[in-house]
């Protein structure tokens, strides 16, 4: 479901009304869990141009606690190339990747096992044609 933009007293964000805490910023990504079952936040980047593309991206979580972190994936076409556990940790990950028009790069976050604190901090970087 595609969030929309919710402008209120915190500043202009990505939601989905009905599954709050889920929400983009320009800086966070927040996900959630609702009856058990993991909601993802997915961040897409869609290709309009064949070439080769510098993907890099950096999830941090400082928060700190006794909580089992967000799952981190990045996915071209929704084959998984890259994930990680983000757990008061930082995942770092880059790659030249080919690319053609009309391939989705997508970046999810979501829960890991519990839910809770599952959000993190994120800096993406595409260089391309």
């Amino acid at each position: 479901m595609p969030f929309r933009v919710m402008d209120w007293n915190w500043g202009p964000y990505y939601v989905d009304p009905y599954h709050n805490p889920m929400s983009v910023t320009s800086t966070t990504v927040e996900a959630a869990m609702f009856d058990q079952r993991p909601f993802l936040a997915i961040e897409r980047f869609s290709v309009t141009e064949t070439g080769e593309y510098t993907v890099s991206g950096v999830w941090s979580n400082s928060e700190d606690g006794d909580w089992d972190g967000a799952e981190v994936s990045v996915m071209i076409n929704g084959d998984v190339i890259a994930s990680s556990v983000v757990s008061n940790s930082t995942f770092e990950w880059s790659q030249t990747l080919s690319l053609r028009a009309g391939d989705n790069v997508d970046f999810a976050v979501g829960p890991n096992e519990v839910a809770g604190l599952d959000w993190v901090d994120r800096d993406i970087t595409i260089l391309g044609p």
